[in-house]
């Protein structure tokens, strides 16, 4: 703890192996203590560069205050795995809700990070230089409905940014409104290798796989989404859809494993009442019996 400070709360037990044995498996710096060290190494650093206009940086917990005496740096938020939304020239992102294959396969941080901030050798922060904006670019075009211009501009920026799932998935989003699925159906391969558990591309794998009417395809890109994150709720609704003409026992659980999470998530409730109003003669039969017994 006294070779870690000021980052001394970071200390795990020899139990778990210390800090290097809970690295990717428990959080390291949740209280983003680091971030004030990336943001007066990034000042110190922005001395000897030129810049003529406001520099942006950005992120991954609210730092402004640290920048309240530099009026030529301007602060944005925004959560890592959306980074590629926001205006941005540089970005201090603390290791918090990292994703663990990212840590565990050195892909944070990334290889566009100009300092890093380690304690125990491990990295627990990140000063990161943007060195494309062709995927904010990209994101603009699509909102205006040229996914063209936009898959390629998401083409030029996974070249320099190939570490970011982000631009992968979207990059996949536009070629599926380009009518290039196949092409699409690789870019999400390459996303999973850099994030396997990223949910929006997981969900979009099952999508394309259930409009091949590969259901079996679908309902494990499905899974793996509710896997990764168990209160992605409408996800729920798209397994429990594959379900509902085959499998309708199947189809309840997967509701009813929604509802135990959130009683209140109302299109999961209708779904449910739905399997029960499209009972057919023999499963209303079938029920009456059980409910005899009860």
């Amino acid at each position: 703890m006294v070779a870690n400070h000021p980052y001394y709360y970071l200390y795990y037990n020899q139990l778990v192996g210390g800090l290097n044995g809970a690295y990717g498996n428990y959080e390291t710096d949740y209280y983003y203590h680091s971030m004030r060290e990336g943001a007066e190494w990034l000042q110190e650093y922005l001395k000897n560069k030129q810049h003529s206009e406001e520099v942006i940086a950005g992120g991954n917990f609210p730092i402004q205050w640290y920048f309240r005496n530099n009026e030529k740096i301007k602060f944005v938020y925004f959560p890592y795995q959306k980074r590629s939304e926001y205006d941005w020239d540089y970005a201090i992102v603390a290791n918090s809700y990292i994703s663990p294959f990212q840590l565990k396969n050195k892909i944070w941080p990334p290889s566009n990070t100009i300092h890093t901030i380690t304690a125990d050798g491990i990295p627990i922060c990140a000063v990161i230089e943007r060195v494309t904006k062709d995927d904010l670019r990209g994101i603009q075009e699509k909102k205006k409905g040229d996914n063209i211009k936009s898959a390629l501009l998401f083409q030029n920026a996974l070249a320099l940014d190939p570490q970011n799932e982000w631009i992968c998935y979207k990059f996949a989003t536009s070629l599926v409104f380009s009518g290039e699925v196949d092409r699409a159906e690789q870019m999400l391969q390459e996303c999973f290798e850099i994030n396997p558990d990223y949910e929006p591309a997981l969900v979009l794998a099952g999508d394309l796989a259930l409009k091949s009417n590969n259901t079996e395809k679908a309902a494990v890109y499905y899974r793996k989404a509710i896997e990764a994150n168990r209160k992605y709720f409408s996800v729920y609704l798209k397994l429990a859809g594959l379900y509902a003409e085959t499998n309708v026992d199947e189809a309840r659980k997967v509701l009813k494993d929604c509802l135990k999470i959130n009683p209140r998530y109302k299109p999961a409730r209708q779904a449910l009442a739905d399997t029960y109003r499209n009972l057919t003669s023999e499963e209303e039969e079938k029920r009456k019996k059980e409910n005899s017994k009860k």
